[in-house]
């Protein structure tokens, strides 16, 4: 038998991945993750037949572990942070499926909510969030219970993007840095995802300040890829102060390179990364009917509020593919046909025609060779450690 295990991080390249935000949306997302583990788990036992790994003493490898950072904004930051915590992409997929409705319900249950229950008989008034966040941080509660992001560091990084409501400052909340090592997991992820007009800030006492916390989506990092890949370069600050320096530099000896030149040449080809969106329109709209829109028409048609988060996702995923190299970094996003790009929406018709969408699109010959080649660069970051 095989005994596998992760190279040292000297030997391979670092690893990160990250998840987008988009509210329930993210049902596409952990599908996608939930192939690329299963084309994974089938390359190892192609390329290594029986084996065990050295960490776990089984072949149940936490998936997670194959990253040195996951990130997540909003819904995303559930995913990242319940990975960290040992719940399988499946496991996950399960509590969005069963609690969809309860965190997103129908328009009876928000009206009742938002003009009756806080409305009227609240100093919230008729404009009111349309949600409650209650049955969100019951799951989030009872999914992370009361551990803190320093415990959940014990198994990994995790970066999770929220804003200050009184500033309108981004926070990144690291769970290897000193001062969020006693955050609540579950109020730093319900304060990621407390999305403007559908739930109150989420409140979180760090140290001696209160912060009113609300979704990082509106940061401009909805998919926190570049602050994670920024992150990732940064870890390897205290390498290259140590002696590698002169190494990189005499590789660039002779040759005229812009700063963003130096630097992907300097880290690009360290680093692997990967991002995970919540879908799009499969089809662009047509500018020419465009000319005459106002806001009505740009509300109705999705560019208003909607593609707002999507293009700067759009230009955050363009720069990391420079940054590293495009042929460092994948990016997979469900091409939507027949779901709609709305977040807030856990009908059954909605849920149906998401798991349409991303199943269709996983099956399609491109997406099949993409998530190989991606799951293929996984597997060279294990090694063996030798023959039982």
């Amino acid at each position: 038998m095989k005994k596998l295990r992760l190279k040292n991080p000297a030997d391979r390249q670092l690893s990160v991945l990250s998840f987008a935000g988009g509210g329930y949306l993210a049902v596409t997302s952990l599908k996608i993750l939930i192939e690329i583990e299963k084309v994974f788990r089938s390359i190892l036992f192609d390329r290594f037949g029986i084996f065990e790994f050295e960490e776990t003493k089984g072949e149940n490898f936490p998936f997670h572990r194959l990253f040195d950072l996951l990130s997540g904004t909003s819904t995303g930051s559930i995913v990242a942070m319940a990975l960290r915590s040992g719940l399988t992409p499946t496991q996950i997929l399960d509590l969005y499926l069963e609690h969809g409705q309860k965190i997103f319900p129908g328009s009876i249950s928000r009206f009742w909510n938002r003009f009756i229950v806080r409305g009227i008989f609240s100093g919230q008034g008729l404009s009111a969030p349309s949600l409650s966040s209650e049955p969100l941080l019951t799951l989030l509660k009872a999914t992370l219970g009361e551990t803190t992001i320093g415990e959940i560091n014990k198994n990994g990084r995790v970066m999770v993007i929220g804003i200050d409501c009184e500033t309108d400052n981004t926070l990144h909340y690291k769970s290897w840095r000193e001062e969020f090592q006693n955050l609540s997991a579950y109020l730093v992820v319900a304060g990621s995802c407390s999305a403007d007009t559908y739930f109150s800030p989420t409140v979180i006492e760090q140290k001696d300040k209160t912060y009113y916390v609300s979704d990082g989506g509106t940061s401009g990092a909805n998919d926190p890829i570049l602050d994670a890949i920024v992150e990732t370069f940064k870890f390897q600050e205290k390498e290259i102060s140590t002696g590698n320096l002169e190494r990189l530099l005499s590789s660039l000896s002779g040759r005229r390179l812009s700063i963003l030149e130096t630097i992907r040449t300097l880290f690009g080809d360290s680093v692997l990364a990967a991002s995970i969106g919540t879908g799009e329109r499969a089809t662009p709209r047509d500018g020419k009917n465009m000319l005459d829109w106002g806001a009505a028409q740009l509300v109705t048609n999705g560019v208003l509020p909607g593609s707002l988060l999507k293009r700067p996702e759009r230009h955050a995923r363009k720069l990391a593919s420079y940054l590293v190299d495009q042929n460092n970094f994948y990016s997979f996003n469900t091409p939507f046909m027949t779901a709609k790009e709305t977040m807030d929406d856990a009908s059954d018709s909605q849920v149906k025609s998401m798991l349409y969408d991303v199943d269709y699109w996983i099956e399609q010959p491109a997406t099949k060779s993409y998530i190989t080649n991606f799951a293929n660069r996984l597997v060279d970051l294990l090694e063996e450690v030798n023959h039982v």
